[in-house]
């Protein structure tokens, strides 16, 4: 529709891999301009309410009673949300850059993740390269964090033997709900937002915090970045074992 709207010759294609697909769709025109076959590409994600996705995560008994509380103690699933994020990917130098991405599929189950996320560190160390970064170089990890029990203790120990219990860390789903396929090109914009304004994304729930998950550090609401933000990381996970991160910097 896009592409018809603006007469646009060039690929044009739809990636829908449930909640990885902004993500990956970001990955995607990344490689469709390293490759020379696009200057620019418009990407990013879309999802709208339906009660086709309502009751299909309802009957998974992943719809949290309340408002959903990633890391939370009492965390019982997710809020489905809906909205989008649309950016253009250029060869033009701008004041941000995608530094790297990369995808991998865990092939463990149709609807959990790998309770060892070993699939989904590797696709964090593999953006990482990519990127040319350690985690060390990284100023904030934006994760996926949909507040449901297993997504949460996966990616809690894929975070903390990557990063460490000091890195700052949040899920935003607090505020958004989960936006399924939009929700990377929503944490991606978030992020820009974020490090151009000098204030970390703030991880919202309930305060109560799972002790049994790992320790890594949480942010607050209104937290100030220390020092300049240069670099950031956005998680994306899926139903399937789908996994997606980039990883962004300032050029």
């Amino acid at each position: 529709h896009i592409s018809q709207e603006i007469g646009a010759e060039g690929p044009s294609y739809t990636v829908s891999t449930a909640c990885t697909s902004a993500t990956k769709a970001m990955i995607s025109a990344m490689r469709l301009i390293r490759t020379g076959m696009a200057d620019a590409v418009i990407c990013g994600g879309v999802d709208s309410l339906s009660a086709l996705t309502v009751n299909g995560f309802h009957a998974l008994s992943s719809v949290s009673a309340d408002q959903c509380s990633p890391y939370g103690a009492t965390r019982d699933g997710i809020n489905i949300g809906e909205g989008g994020g649309l950016f253009i990917l250029s060869k033009t130098p701008s004041e941000w850059k995608l530094l790297g991405g990369a995808e991998t599929s865990d092939a463990y189950h149709i609807s959990s993740p790998d309770p060892e996320g070993t699939q989904a560190e590797r696709a964090v160390r593999t953006a990482l390269g990519e990127a040319g970064l350690s985690p060390e170089n990284i100023d904030f990890i934006h994760m996926h964090g949909t507040g449901t029990e297993l997504n949460d203790l996966a990616e809690g120990q894929v975070v903390m033997r990557i990063f460490g219990p000091e890195k700052p860390a949040m899920s935003t789903k607090g505020m958004t709900g989960h936006t399924l396929g939009a929700a990377g090109a929503i944490q991606l914009a978030i992020n820009l937002l974020a490090m151009k304004n000098g204030f970390y994304p703030p991880h919202i729930y309930d305060g109560n915090r799972d002790p049994e998950l790992a320790g890594i550090r949480l942010t607050a609401p209104q937290e100030a970045a220390t020092s300049r933000l240069e670099t950031s990381l956005c998680a994306s996970y899926a139903f399937g074992g789908s996994n997606a991160v980039i990883v962004i910097g300032r050029e």
